[in-house]
């Protein structure tokens, strides 16, 4: 059950990343960092909020679907970015443990290009410099800093500059 409003000062949209879907065919990932890639995205606008989400069009997905089965084994490096939205040089990408990255669409989580780009440890690295300096988890897009307690299952958000 929901609860509550949204305040009208939030005006924006909310990315977030993760993975989606487990099974092709007969065949399942066990672990949970195998899952295809599912892109969220929360649209809030005078109040009201909007969901939309989209599987990540990753090589893994197109040679998983295209066979109905799972062709990558697990732990094996792909371009399958469930981990991590971030923001470059007014891009969006989405990043996995691998150095295979996507330019995805902010508007409609379309799945843009692949960048094979090294800058994927310069942001994990400025991420993790910048949670040494805040208490929330500081790589949201659109300037919000976002508060979970997983206990009460609240999501808190407030108004800040971006980063």
């Amino acid at each position: 059950m929901i609860q509550g409003t949204i305040p009208h000062w939030i005006n924006g949209s909310l990315l977030r990343n993760g993975p989606g879907n487990f099974e092709f065919g007969d065949t399942r990932y066990n672990n949970w960092f195998d899952g295809m890639a599912l892109l969220h995205k929360f649209k809030m606008e005078n109040g009201r909020v909007t969901y939309t989400s989209r599987f990540l069009r990753s090589d893994a997905y197109k040679k998983n679907s295209e066979r109905d089965r799972i062709m990558a084994s697990e732990f094996e490096p792909t371009d399958n970015g469930n981990v991590n939205f971030v923001k470059y040089k007014g891009d969006y990408y989405v990043s996995t443990e691998s150095n295979l990255m996507h330019k995805v669409n902010p508007k409609n989580l379309e799945t843009r290009e692949q960048d094979k780009g090294t800058f994927l440890l310069l942001l994990d690295a400025k991420t993790f410099e910048e949670l040494g300096k805040a208490s929330v988890p500081v790589n949201m897009p659109y300037g919000l800093h976002g508060v979970f307690n997983a206990a009460a299952c609240i999501y808190q958000f407030q108004n800040v500059s971006s980063l």
